[in-house]
């Protein structure tokens, strides 16, 4: 009765530590299958800090990171798109004029062009004239 017993202890010994390989070996996968990125945050106070993610898109890293934009906040480069490794986040203060934009877009259909338009900072278009003075070229021909 003892050997059936020891017999059966140490098959459940072998089972268990084989299970327990099996879960470390997984998990071993999973983290080599992880695409970790290292992106560095700059907050609009000049604090920098870097952070280590998996996330694809901006939003997803500052979400990660505990960081909550305020209205007059906006970062380079946008929400949306997707960050790289090595790639910088920057939080900086929107401009009056985006400001002012964004309250008029909320707005929708009752804002006209000329309320778009006159919250853009002109266009100031500038001719330059260099004057570039070359070296002449000397021919030499024997005769």
């Amino acid at each position: 009765m003892k050997k059936e017993e020891n017999a059966s202890i140490s098959i459940m010994k072998i089972i268990c530590v084989t299970i327990i390989l099996i879960l470390i070996s997984g998990i071993g996968v999973m983290a080599v299958n992880t695409d970790l990125k290292d992106v560095k945050i700059v907050l609009q106070n000049g604090y920098e800090m870097t952070a280590l993610t998996s996330k694809a898109t901006v939003s997803e890293v500052l979400e990660e990171n505990n960081i909550v934009l305020e209205d007059n906040q906006k970062t380079i480069p946008d929400l949306n798109e997707e960050i790289a490794s090595g790639q910088s986040i920057q939080i900086t203060d929107k401009s009056y004029n985006e400001v002012q934009i964004a309250k008029i877009s909320e707005e929708g259909a009752k804002t006209s062009l000329d309320q778009l338009l006159e919250n853009y900072a002109p266009i100031t278009e500038k001719i330059v004239v260099e004057q570039v003075t070359t070296p002449n070229k000397t021919v030499t021909k024997n005769s």
